[in-house]
C-alpha cells in the first residue's frame, strides 16, 4: 500500500498545482497522469 501512495506523488503534485497555483492542465499532463496510473495499476497486480 505504501508503494502505491509513493507512486501517486507526482500525480497529486500536478493536481495540487492546478488547484492551488492555477497552472494549466493540458494534453501532455493528461497523458502523463494516464501513464502513471497505468504503471501503478500494473505494478500493484504483481
Amino acid at each position: 500500500m505504501t508503494g502505491t501512495l509513493v507512486a501517486l506523488k507526482p500525480l497529486s503534485a500536478v493536481v495540487f498545482s492546478v488547484l492551488l497555483l492555477g497552472m494549466r492542465f493540458g494534453l501532455v499532463e493528461i497523458l502523463g497522469a494516464a501513464l502513471i496510473l497505468t504503471a501503478v495499476t500494473i505494478l500493484s497486480r504483481k
